[in-house]
């Protein structure tokens, strides 16, 4: 009986240390959240890039201001033409309807039918010039939109080529700690900086594209007035 209790004693005694030592062990080996947070990159929004790949757009972004600037000269030069070519049909109708006015008062039945149906020409000759001026206006504008939005593709991709200039020396230096951070923080600052030129092509672009719906609109107006010369409107 009494070496029965002993062996319960004893049972008892090893659960109690048991119990005892539980959370001991388990504070043993600690989850520390900021080391384990030091283990995950941060977020990379915009992703790296080899420079000849960022030179190449650069290029083409150079390339489409160059063309842009051409198709902003043309249609100057052609507004010019246009402008003048208003003017002739101004003063062609004028001319027309004093002939008109004439013809009536001298009882030309005849000949102010033929300057009316002329006159109705004139004014169709007139209208289509001023379609086709509103359409170079709009084509200039839309040119120098897209020149400018080239400019920011430009200058976005030199900010992410400083962004790679960046990257590369925080990744191949042998920095302490502290130098490390400071590092990290420039490529921070830097994406940073490039994101928000993005943001910039990005509403550009937006411009681009509605000047391009303005173009298009003025198209379809030109369209209609052909329409209406060779339906007899």
């Amino acid at each position: 009986m009494g070496a029965r209790l002993y062996s319960l004693g004893i049972i008892a005694a090893a659960m109690f240390m048991a119990i005892f030592q539980q959370p001991v062990i388990a504070q043993s080996k600690p989850v520390n959240p900021v080391n384990a947070d030091k283990n995950e990159p941060f977020l990379t929004f915009i992703p790296p890039r080899n420079a000849a790949e960022i030179k190449r757009l650069i290029d083409l972004s150079d390339q489409e201001k160059k063309k842009a600037a051409e198709n902003e000269r043309t249609a100057l030069d052609q507004r010019v033409v246009i402008a003048a070519k208003i003017e002739e049909k101004k003063q062609a109708i004028a001319a027309n309807k004093e002939k008109q006015k004439a013809a009536k008062q001298e009882k030309k039945d005849s000949d102010a039918m033929l300057l009316a149906t002329q006159g109705k020409a004139l004014a169709r000759e007139k209208d289509m010039l001023e379609r086709r001026a509103s359409l170079r206006d709009a084509e200039i504008i839309l040119a120098r939109t897209k020149s400018e939005l080239a400019n920011l593709k430009g200058q976005a991709l030199d900010m992410e080529r400083q962004l790679s200039l960046t990257r590369a020396e925080q990744t191949g230096s042998t920095l302490n700690g502290v130098e490390q951070a400071r590092y990290a923080r420039r490529v921070l600052d830097t994406e940073k900086v490039a994101l928000e030129a993005l943001k910039r092509v990005a509403q550009k672009e937006s411009d681009v594209a509605n000047a391009s719906k303005k173009v298009i609109d003025k198209q379809i107006s030109m369209l209609e007035a052909q329409q209406a010369i060779y339906g007899g409107k």
